[in-house]
């Protein structure tokens, strides 16, 4: 989760210096180990920054992986 943090915070600041290629990807090996509910969370926040701040944001993960919420 330390590096979902570090990432996004990235993209904020490429958005605020108007530079960076203007996505963000993960794959399921971030989430790996990571409780259901904090993907969960994750991928919400991820999917509410993208939009704010104009960015796309890709996560390859099996669908079987996905958290319920």
């Amino acid at each position: 989760m330390q590096i979902f943090c570090f990432d996004l915070m990235l993209m904020q600041i490429c958005h605020e210096r108007n530079m960076g290629p203007g996505f963000l990807v993960h794959d399921s090996h971030l989430f790996d180990g990571v409780d259901e509910r904090q993907v969960a969370k994750a991928l919400q926040i991820g999917a509410e920054r993208s939009e704010k701040l104009g960015f796309q944001y890709f996560v390859t993960m099996n669908s079987d992986a996905l958290p319920k919420e």
